[in-house]
This record gives C-alpha cells, structure tokens and sequence, in this order.
C-alpha cells in the first residue's frame, strides 16, 4: 500500500531563488553521476573483483 502527500509551497522571493538554485545543482549531479555510471561498471568488472562474501569466509 502506497500513500501520496502533496505539499503546496508558498516561498518568499529569496527561498524560491535558493530553491532553483539547490534543483539545478541536484541536477548536474544527477546527470553526471549517468554520464558516469557505466565507466564505474566497467571498471569493476575489470577489477576482478572478489563477491564481499569471500572477504569475510575464514577457512
């Protein structure tokens, strides 16, 4: 079961300045962590590396 609230904003001229400003930053981090992802992939991949598991077995 999922609930939805929705909240209407009333900013002052400087909170909606800030707020744009804080979205457009949340953005580019967002694009860029895409932008970045697959080379993040690859990488690992060609690390080889050990499943955490296998970090923690002691025999």
């Amino acid at each position: 079961m999922s609930f939805v609230s929705r909240f209407r904003l009333y900013p002052t001229p400087a909170q909606e300045a800030a707020l744009l400003t804080h979205c457009g930053h949340a953005g580019y981090v967002w694009n860029l962590a895409l932008e970045q992802w697959p080379e993040h992939l690859q990488e690992v991949a060609q690390a080889n590396l050990r499943p955490a598991t296998e970090l923690f077995h002691h025999s």
